[in-house]
């Protein structure tokens, strides 16, 4: 059985792993490359798992609709 909450834990893993990386970029003076690379994907990943997240219950109404629930 498929885990229904799972983007959403990982949807607020990623956001904390963002607060994480906005507070190390922001105390540094000069942040590195690899610090911004690493925030973008993390950025990227949050995105993917809200908008899954989104999608899957939206195919989620429409199935049952189609079986008449």
């Amino acid at each position: 059985m498929k885990n229904k909450y799972a983007p959403l834990i990982l949807a607020l893993l990623v956001t904390l792993a963002i607060l994480i990386l906005i507070i190390s970029i922001l105390s540094s003076p000069s942040p590195s490359p690899f610090l911004i690379a690493t925030f973008i994907i993390v950025w990227t990943a949050l995105f993917g798992a809200i908008f899954s997240l989104i999608f899957e219950n939206k195919k989620d109404k429409t199935l049952q609709e189609k079986q008449g629930l």
